[in-house]
């Protein structure tokens, strides 16, 4: 087998063929090997040079690397929302209050399609707010015994003939029960022109219910037209002790020393019945339901002490003071505890 053959050298010394290539590309490995191996020397003398210097660290040490520069926070803008509108809400009750008049004079004055509008439009909310208030109202009050007027004074036809018939039989038998309690003093003057008009009252008052009359006349005499059944009385200064100013006059006394005046002026026959039903009543001669079935508006009246008797109802807490009225109320109809 034959050994290779050597490479020939070419001009400028050369070496050709195949022994030339590989010189070549050692020649380059070589020079790439320096090059790499530069960064690489300087790097490790670098260490040691750190190392040497940095000696009295010892083998373990370690230097935490400086902290990176912390970003400023980004500014966080906070949405804010308008204050609250001061003043009444607008369209409610106190808004219209205020406004409305306001509305109503910017009209007149200028009376655009605007201003004209406007104040219709805010008219129509508080026709509105009325209307459901009244539908409500309606619903409260019919659905609660103690507040239905229906209860007190009927308002069907037949139900209130029924109610003052018997309200006219309560008042007679009041009338009869204050015969046997008291009297009435009526004062007379011969130049009152309706003195001789109340004679006739009178008369019909002491027969129909047996209340004891005196007649007491200024002059002193007779009176046309009076029951002879009714005694006369000269004045002999009564006007005067007893403060009676005009006639005819009405006095109801109560033995053994009240008295009262219940009429000053004309008063015709229902309506001193009626004055003296009241007067009555309030100076305790008469039975309070009785006087309630006489005049039935009295019933569920609760007094102006109403407040005063509460004992502890806290009056700015209506969940307090709404049952305690109820009760009172309740009693006054003689018809218990109500929920």
């Amino acid at each position: 087998m034959q050994a290779p053959r050597a490479g020939r050298t070419g001009p400028g010394g050369r070496i050709i063929g195949r022994a030339g290539t590989a010189a070549r590309v050692l020649a380059s490995v070589s020079c790439v090997a320096g090059l790499i191996s530069e960064p690489a020397n300087a790097a490790v003398k670098e260490r040691a040079t750190d190392f040497y210097e940095n000696k009295e660290s010892g083998w373990f040490w370690y230097v935490e690397p400086p902290p990176e520069p912390e970003e400023p926070p980004a500014e966080q803008t906070v949405e804010t929302s308008p204050p609250p509108a001061s003043g009444p809400a607008p369209m409610s009750v106190e808004w219209l209050r205020t406004n409305l008049p306001v509305l109503r004079d910017k009209a007149i004055d200028q009376p655009t399609t605007e201003n004209v509008s406007a104040y219709y439009y805010a008219q129509r909310i508080m026709m509105d707010k009325a209307q459901v208030f009244s539908d409500k109202a309606r619903e409260v009050t019919t659905s609660d015994p103690l507040l239905d007027e229906n209860l007190r004074v009927p308002f069907a036809s037949a139900a209130k003939a029924a109610q003052l018939r018997n309200a006219n039989e309560s008042k007679a038998e009041i009338l009869a029960a204050v015969a046997g309690k008291a009297g009435l003093w009526f004062f007379h003057d011969d130049t009152c022109q309706y003195c001789e008009t109340q004679v006739p009252i009178a008369n019909t008052i002491a027969r129909r219910y047996g209340i004891p009359v005196v007649y007491i006349s200024r002059q002193g005499g007779a009176i046309r037209g009076l029951d002879p059944s009714i005694p006369v009385k000269a004045a002999q200064g009564r006007f005067e002790k007893l403060g009676v100013t005009h006639t005819p006059s009405v006095l109801m006394l109560v033995p053994p020393k009240d008295y009262y005046l219940i009429a000053q002026g004309f008063a015709s026959l229902s309506s001193l019945e009626d004055r003296i039903v009241n007067a009555a009543h309030r100076y305790g001669l008469v039975d309070e339901r009785l006087y309630q079935d006489a005049v039935p508006t009295s019933r569920g009246i609760l007094s102006a002490d109403a407040s005063k008797e509460s004992g502890v109802v806290d009056w700015n807490a209506p969940e307090q003071w709404v049952p305690h009225l109820k009760k009172m109320i309740a009693e006054t109809y003689g018809i218990g505890d109500v929920k």
